[in-house]
């Protein structure tokens, strides 16, 4: 049983190979056009906004203010949310972009960008609470350490 292309130019007895030969030989179909911009789709955008409910218009103008805000500074995060239980720093040197996003006990996500690598290691710093003295972390000695492990007394 022979099983023939889509453009009728060859007969296969495998349907695999049939259609192994139209996917990379058959007849190549034409992509989809893009409308073109036209005084249509201009009317169709404005028939779109004019059918957005006053919340929903709310909405959008609040994200919008939103994404124009000043960030956060990291000590007012760390007052807010407590300090950071994951901090990750993250650099594009070749665009000059310095990323910080860190993750809170409350489930707060604070996400900040910095023009310079020494401003995002401050920031990551401050956040996972790095920058307090020696006086100002808990000493005790008897207590075990973050993972878990207990240092016994070697004297």
């Amino acid at each position: 049983m022979p099983f023939p292309t889509k453009d009728g130019s060859k007969k296969f007895g495998s349907r695999f190979a049939q259609r192994k030969y139209d996917q990379h030989h058959g007849a190549a179909e034409k992509p989809a056009e893009k409308p073109a911009a036209s005084a249509g789709a201009k009317l169709m955008n404005d028939a779109h906004e004019s059918q957005e409910t006053p919340e929903f218009e709310s909405g959008e103008q609040e994200g919008a203010q939103e994404g124009q805000q000043q960030q956060e500074a990291p000590e007012q995060v760390v007052k807010q949310h407590g300090k950071a239980q994951h901090v990750h720093v993250s650099h594009d040197n070749t665009n000059n972009k310095h990323h910080v996003h860190s993750v809170h006990a409350d489930g707060h996500v604070h996400d900040s960008d910095h023009a310079s690598a020494q401003e995002a290691q401050t920031a990551a710093k401050q956040l996972g609470g790095g920058d307090q003295t020696a006086s100002e972390l808990p000493q005790d000695e008897g207590a075990p350490e973050p993972d878990g492990f207990k240092m016994p007394r070697l004297a």
